[in-house]
């Protein structure tokens, strides 16, 4: 009977087989990290005051308008408010998009003024 493979019994020697099985169970985990990355895209809302700690790639905060954002003319909400707005600005890794309407009506009235903290 002929040898196949130049192995003994025709099969592959032990550490080769090993190595087979180790890379077939790297493929099989890469492939599902892959997936898990996929679903993980889309897009997350958060609050700012829930975002402190975390990080995107691109990072949007709309209604930047006096009186939304910041939403208090009192000067000590002021200091809260922009430690606010340094916390969602520093969310971003790479993209950052500040943007204001022209104007926001809401219940608490009629908003058409950028917000002061566009000028910092």
């Amino acid at each position: 009977m002929a040898k196949r493979g130049g192995f003994p019994g025709g099969g592959m020697p032990g550490n080769m087989a090993n190595l087979m099985k180790q890379a077939q169970k790297m493929q099989k985990q890469m492939e599902e990290q892959a997936k898990e990355m996929e679903e993980k895209r889309g897009v997350a809302l958060y609050s700012l005051h829930s975002s402190k700690g975390l990080e995107w790639e691109i990072v949007f905060i709309p209604t930047l308008l006096d009186g939304v954002f910041p939403s208090s003319i009192e000067k000590e909400n002021l200091e809260e408010e922009k430690r606010l707005y340094y916390v969602g600005c520093s969310r971003a890794k790479s993209f950052l998009h500040l943007s204001y309407p022209k104007y926001h009506y809401e219940k608490l009235g009629y908003f058409d003024k950028k917000s002061k903290f566009l000028d910092y």
